[in-house]
């Protein structure tokens, strides 16, 4: 099939279309983080159903929790051993385009360096398979700390952008 260049119009403009944005906040609490689960599985289906990426679900969904995961035993409840009036909360953003799935997990924890995590074969006594589980999914990877906790960046390309019809 040939390409046209009204095709070509149409696919550069649906990788630039606005991102599909999605917030969830929730207390970092067993229970909580199980019904939060379930809202943000169910978003993540739709939001990839509109971009053409539904075979990506289960690894993204995968990743997302062990991220989920971390934040609320490390991260969360790190801080509420030392604040146990409240819990904290757990905050996850998604971004997804034609091109970009992005999720971004924030929690009131001390956070990690991601370049301290040993490589899979070392792992054995020391823990860090969350982290080589990330590494395997997501095209990025990154940890930041942020004045109020910190945050962990998920970053997965579901297709790349459209190039020109050779002439």
């Amino acid at each position: 099939m040939e390409s046209t260049e009204d095709d070509v119009a149409g696919a550069a403009a649906a990788t630039q279309s606005p991102p599909r944005q999605r917030e969830f906040t929730f207390a970092a609490l067993p229970h909580e983080l199980q019904a939060a689960r379930m809202r943000i599985a169910a978003a993540l289906a739709q939001d990839l159903a509109a971009v053409g990426a539904a075979e990506l679900l289960s690894e993204l969904t995968l990743a997302l929790d062990e991220a989920l995961n971390n934040a609320l035993e490390h991260g969360a409840a790190s801080v509420a051993r030392v604040a146990a009036e409240s819990p904290s909360a757990i905050r996850v953003l998604l971004e997804t385009t034609p091109r970009l799935w992005r999720a971004t997990v924030r929690d009131p924890g001390h956070g990690f360096d991601l370049l301290a995590v040993p490589p899979p074969d070392a792992l054995a006594a020391t823990g860090g398979f969350g982290i080589a589980l990330l590494r395997s999914i997501v095209s990025r990877l990154s940890s930041r700390r942020l004045p109020d906790g910190h945050e962990l960046l998920l970053e997965r390309v579901l297709i790349s952008p459209p190039r020109a019809p050779v002439p």
